[in-house]
């Protein structure tokens, strides 16, 4: 099975967490991509994760109107999981330039980091207060 939109991402992530009825997802999905949609971008890709058994649709009355709520199965979140790991290997190599490591603690910092100019050089830290540090240990 291919995951090749967000618009799918998203979904698997949703109901990986809790049990969802359509309408629901296709709202948490619009709120978190900020992409419109109808139910043609949802409802396909939840039969096609029902056909292969990735999630499990229970019917429910609601107010004279059956509806579906979504679940993802022990396959399901298996495969949620393998698809996860190597979607972060790729995020992680696509950011990792965009990396840098604090010079006094060694954590790395993605965006927003500290910088001071100390005797002349460059040095980037997470926070003021690993500066801080920084300029009194040495």
């Amino acid at each position: 099975m291919k995951i090749n939109s967000i618009t799918k991402l998203c979904i698997l992530a949703l109901i990986n967490n809790e049990k969802l009825h359509g309408y629901e997802i296709l709202k948490e999905v619009g709120k978190k991509t900020g992409i419109k949609l109808s139910a043609s971008h949802v409802y396909p890709f939840l039969k096609e994760l029902e056909k292969n058994n990735f999630v499990v649709a229970e019917a429910y009355d609601r107010g004279g109107h059956e509806k579906n709520v979504y679940q993802m199965t022990k396959k399901g979140k298996r495969f949620y999981r393998n698809f996860m790991n190597r979607f972060s290997i790729m995020l992680e190599s696509g950011i990792k330039n965009n990396i840098k490591e604090c010079h006094h603690c060694g954590c790395e910092v993605y965006k927003n980091h500290y910088h001071e100019i100390i005797k002349g050089k460059r040095y980037i830290f997470c926070c003021m207060h690993c500066a801080k540090a920084y300029k009194q240990e040495n």
